[in-house]
């Protein structure tokens, strides 16, 4: 039975991908995609700058970069992953519905830790966890269909928020969604979820009885892969796609807004948003089909080329292209580290080593608006920044592109030494 399970219509693998979908579709829209709606009403009510209150997203950030190596070497037990993901959505809801309590931004500011702590463990981090468990083969469309989940999401809560805020003020909007949370998602972790094949008498998708037991990416630990340059090459790479994707996502509406019109900028944004869904799960997809060094360079050059085409003035039709490849090439943001790490130093202690990588990207994220505001700031204009962020991209592609070689190199070494 569990030899013919991977021809089955329906895998139970494919399970972990509909409640990943859910988790990031609810918990990582209203963190990321949505929060920015409460900017105007929570200004205005409460008197604070615009930059006052944006330092909530960074402190979540900052937060959940220092609790990511933590939760990540918990999860590596696969029998509390669920408990920590009931424990850190029911923390992560309270948090969100804290900021109504807020009088001032220091209120804001401390719900914005402990948001950042318990959604460090209920979103990303544990989803691709439980996914590199599950998938043997198409890890990368699993992660990409899943990881789309934010934007769809965001879509369908962002005109029900919008009037919901308007309506009730931002206090009730923080309250009602931060308990949504806790209504919708513990069920999905407790129904849907399974964090570990072997527990329920599953084996992973696509693996079958001549299947190897191990591959040759299994063979580092973390503490190993900590020895070796081509890792903080590595991290360096993703930090670079990191920062030029959280940067330049902040800043994107407000260039177009500058370089051409509102109107444009008002158009386009929606359909960038719309590809991001389709985006990521191509980009999965590729990764599954092609190599990955392969699917690397087409995503980092890809975005890069957006940097480019954002640069070139007075020329509409050009930027409706530009949000084609934007769509594209930000979605590594979140597939890329999810779905190279594992495929590049493989599964052996994963928890511990996806947790120091989603760390990586956490740290990125919090210095990315700070960075790129600067630098328009110091030249009053966007075209240094984006020279910047597509500088970032070429750089990350060259480092993961290294890290590869230089990897299978070692293990190539090591496998002639033993032989």
């Amino acid at each position: 039975m569990m030899g013919q399970e991977k021809n089955m219509f329906f895998h139970n693998a494919w399970r972990n991908v509909i409640g990943g979908f859910l988790i990031m579709a609810l918990l990582h829209s209203m963190l990321q995609t949505c929060f920015s709606l409460f900017l105007l009403p929570v200004t205005g009510d409460m008197h604070i700058s615009t930059t006052a209150f944006s330092g909530c997203s960074s402190i979540v950030a900052i937060a959940s970069m220092f609790a990511a190596p933590k939760i990540g070497k918990l999860m590596e037990h696969s029998k509390i992953i669920k408990k920590l993901m009931i424990l850190c959505i029911i923390g992560m809801g309270l948090s969100y519905a804290s900021y109504s309590l807020a009088t001032s931004i220091i209120h804001m500011y401390i719900s914005a830790v402990f948001l950042g702590i318990f959604s460090c463990g209920a979103t990303i981090l544990p989803i691709t966890i439980i996914l590199t468990k599950w998938f043997y083969e198409r890890r990368g469309l699993a992660v990409g269909i899943t990881l789309s989940g934010s934007g769809i999401g965001g879509s369908i809560i962002f005109p029900f928020l919008t009037e919901f805020i308007a309506t009730h003020g931002w206090r009730n909007s923080f309250v009602l969604f931060g308990f949504l949370m806790i209504i919708i998602e513990i069920p999905v972790v407790c129904f849907i979820m399974a964090p570990d094949p072997a527990e329920i008498g599953c084996i992973p998708y696509g693996y079958h009885a001549d299947s190897p037991k191990s591959s040759s990416t299994d063979k580092l630990s973390f503490s190993e892969l900590k020895e070796h340059s081509f890792f903080y090459v590595y991290l360096i790479g993703i930090f670079s796609i990191c920062v030029a994707g959280y940067g330049s996502l902040g800043f994107l509406s407000a260039s177009l807004s500058e370089s051409y019109s509102p109107a444009l900028a008002h158009a386009i944004i929606p359909f960038f948003l719309f590809l991001l869904t389709p985006a990521k799960i191509l980009l999965g997809w590729m990764y599954d089909r092609i190599h990955t060094r392969a699917g690397t360079i087409y995503v980092t050059v890809t975005f890069a080329m957006a940097f480019i085409l954002l640069q070139i003035p007075d020329d509409e039709q050009l930027m409706w292209i530009m949000s084609i490849l934007f769509a594209f090439g930000i979605s590594s943001g979140t597939v890329s580290p999810s779905f190279i790490t594992g495929e590049l130093f493989g599964t052996k202690e994963f928890g511990i080593l996806f947790g120091f990588v989603y760390a990586v990207c956490m740290g990125a994220m919090a210095v990315a608006n700070p960075l790129l505001a600067a630098i328009n700031d110091l030249t009053s204009s966007y075209n240094l920044a984006w020279s910047a962020c597509m500088t970032l991209c070429l750089l990350s592609g060259v480092c993961i592109y290294y890290a590869y070689i230089s990897y299978k190199n070692l293990l190539k070494k090591r496998q002639k030494e033993t032989a």
